[in-house]
């Protein structure tokens, strides 16, 4: 087996049993094609456009400005109310649509109160339900800016600027 260094491509004996093994250790369930070693007279170029590649390392990964906000104003745009914020823990919880956790029926209706109700069964669901926001009386918005805060440092941040920052517990 042999991989291009930094490409996580990996050519050779690895493509035989439809995996391909990434560079970082990464696995994916696509069938990997057999290349030449990188030893003979083809380029990486070449092999590249003449190749189907389906995935390399870093396309798993989520994309700064895409799948979460980069600065500080770019979060205040994406969520700037509760409603945003349970529609993208929603979009999280449920990336191909609403699924019922009862009877796993895909109709559904929002109610007043900005919960799901499923058109089946009638069972109704919030996008915290079974998570770390479930019956908390802290506002999301307010829990979203303490996880950007902690997430956006390189250090993290401590408790006390935390409760600077968000106005949490007395001062």
């Amino acid at each position: 087996m042999h991989e291009v260094a930094g490409f996580g491509l990996v050519f050779g004996p690895a493509a035989v049993g439809g995996r391909r093994v990434f560079g970082s250790g990464e696995r994916a369930d696509v069938a990997a094609p057999v290349w030449p070693a990188p030893e003979s007279n083809i380029h990486l170029a070449y092999l590249l456009e003449c190749s189907s590649v389906l995935a390399v390392a870093g396309d798993l990964r989520p994309v700064g400005g895409r799948d979460y906000p980069r600065t500080y104003q770019e979060f205040r745009s994406w969520f700037p109310d509760e409603w945003r914020c349970r529609e993208y823990l929603g979009g999280l919880r449920w990336p191909y649509g609403f699924s019922c956790p009862g009877c796993g029926s895909g109709g559904y209706w929002r109610t007043g109160a900005g919960l799901w109700m499923c058109a089946e069964c009638g069972l109704k669901t919030s996008a915290t339900a079974g998570t770390i926001f479930h019956r908390s009386h802290t506002p999301l918005s307010t829990w979203f800016a303490a996880i950007w805060f902690v997430t956006s440092q390189k250090n993290g941040v401590s408790a006390r600027g935390l409760q600077d920052a968000l106005g949490f517990g007395f001062v």
